[in-house]
């Protein structure tokens, strides 16, 4: 730190950019390259079903087949809620239950907090009444009864986070909570298993004619208003045989004085400006404007469903595998409180390229030093010096494998932790003084389209290599 009290600039300099170069080994492996390929041929009659997927139909079905971009305002408000998520899981509950991904036949759930029983937490604008949440909200309940199904579990929770209505992040949000009690799960499971056949036969024949009504349809739907969907209104609805099931359900104001103490700790220092996620280390100066001014964040892209549907394709042949070679960690501090994913315990790393050949193992760190600082940022942060990257590149002739893994050793995890420091304390300094300007600059390609160039001063400073990065 310099007399002046502020943190020296920490961009990955070319010097360092040598060094994580020339501090990692990098092994491929066309065994396990194999083996994912295998996985996929294996899997390609079993598209794997979320749950939230069996909650609405139709919106699932043209998600992947024609899948529309939020809206500013819309992405805005995923973000909030995101952020309030990660907060609240923080607060109440350990890293090792969040975020719990469960899967059955072929059915894949993502449980926000899972302890003895499955809990769901929502943003929501009004909280709603136990007694009411059938009527009133019930995919809620459909999720949650999915999630008891899939954990065979018949009691869960529901949590309501009702962010301040004058739109302060800083300011607590409200909390409730709800438990529901649901007399038999067999139902439960025949009534997914019937809707994730439909769904499956609805892709497989791009026709979602035999899917039950939209119940967005005139409500606001993006879907509608962007002309992608042929919904009518006149549907056969969803049957109500989940709902049906719920035996009891019952507003708990203890437990939701519980979550507002643990929030209240967790605030009561006030924010500290630390990263949220491992997107922020990686592009601190880009994360320090998304705080500042919100508001100019630019929509999300379209979808390429090509691209998507490959991602799909490549994470579900890691997930084929046997039970626990994939999992989900906890890092530790300085990193965020982000859950790593990790492969056979190393962190793993799912990227596309669009590269018509693959560099060389000698290559990839000098072509991709981001690759190997975000892995390594992982893998610093589960203390796990053994990483994996797989890439699926997009344009090999038909006759050469696309997906390549690699296995990649980090020498020097003091380095990568010592650089998370350095980065999470310029982030926080940047928050406390209004000045960017001592944060690593962002890599050329997120340069030229990024709608805070003219105040952020990266053009120009880009690490060297860092515009051949694949996004």
């Amino acid at each position: 730190m310099r007399g002046d009290g502020v943190p020296p600039p920490v961009a990955l300099s070319n010097a360092e950019a040598v060094q994580l170069a020339r501090s990692v080994e990098v092994r491929s492996r066309p065994d396990l390259s194999d083996e994912l390929l295998r996985r996929q041929s294996a899997a390609a009659d079993r598209v794997p079903v979320g749950v939230t997927d069996l909650i609405d139909l139709r919106p699932a079905y043209w998600r992947r087949v024609h899948p529309v971009p939020f809206s500013p305002e819309q992405q805005a408000r995923l973000e909030r809620g995101r952020t309030l998520h990660a907060e609240f899981a923080r607060a109440v509950a350990r890293p090792d239950h969040r975020e719990v991904r469960v899967e059955r036949d072929g059915i894949v759930g993502r449980i926000d907090l899972w302890e003895s029983d499955p809990t769901e937490v929502k943003s929501s604008e009004a909280v709603v009444p136990a007694g009411r949440l059938v009527a009133d909200r019930p995919q809620y309940v459909e999720q949650l009864a999915m999630y008891c199904a899939l954990t065979d579990r018949p009691r869960g929770r529901l949590v309501f986070l009702v962010p301040s209505a004058a739109g302060d992040a800083s300011a607590p949000p409200g909390v409730a909570a709800a438990d529901l009690e649901f007399g038999a799960l067999a139902p439960i499971w025949r009534e997914m298993q019937e809707r994730a056949r439909r769904l499956r036969a609805a892709w497989d024949a791009h026709d979602p004619t035999d899917l039950p009504r939209c119940p967005w349809y005139g409500r606001g739907c993006e879907l509608q208003a962007a002309g992608v969907c042929d919904c009518t209104g006149l549907e056969p609805p969803t049957p109500g045989v989940i709902g049906e099931q719920v035996t009891r359900a019952e507003d708990r104001p203890d437990a939701a004085v519980g979550f507002r103490h643990a929030l209240d700790e967790l605030r009561s220092g006030g924010p500290d400006g630390s990263p949220l996620t491992f997107r922020e280390l990686l592009y601190p100066r880009r994360a320090y404007f998304e705080w500042l001014r919100p508001e100019e964040r630019p929509p999300s892209p379209p979808p390429d469903p090509g691209r998507e549907g490959r991602r799909r394709s490549a994470w579900n042949a890691l997930h084929a595998g046997p039970s626990g070679e994939l999992s989900r960690r906890p890092s530790h501090a300085p990193f965020p409180m982000e859950m790593v994913d990790c492969f056979r315990d190393g962190p793993v790393l799912l990227r596309s390229s669009r590269s018509g050949r693959p560099p060389g193992t000698e290559e990839l760190p000098r072509d991709q030093p981001q690759y190997f600082l975000e892995l390594g940022f992982r893998a610093a942060a589960v203390d796990h010096p053994t990483a994996y990257l797989v890439v699926d590149y997009e344009r090999l002739p038909a006759a050469e494998d696309p997906l390549r893994v690699y296995e990649i050793r980090f020498q020097d995890l003091e380095l990568l932790s010592r650089w998370g420091r350095e980065r999470a304390a310029a982030l926080r300094s940047a928050k406390a003084r209004h000045d960017p300007m001592g944060l690593p600059p962002c890599p050329g390609w997120m340069v030229d389209r990024c709608p805070y160039r003219s105040d952020c001063r990266c053009g120009g400073s880009a690490p060297a290599g860092a515009g051949r990065l694949q996004r």
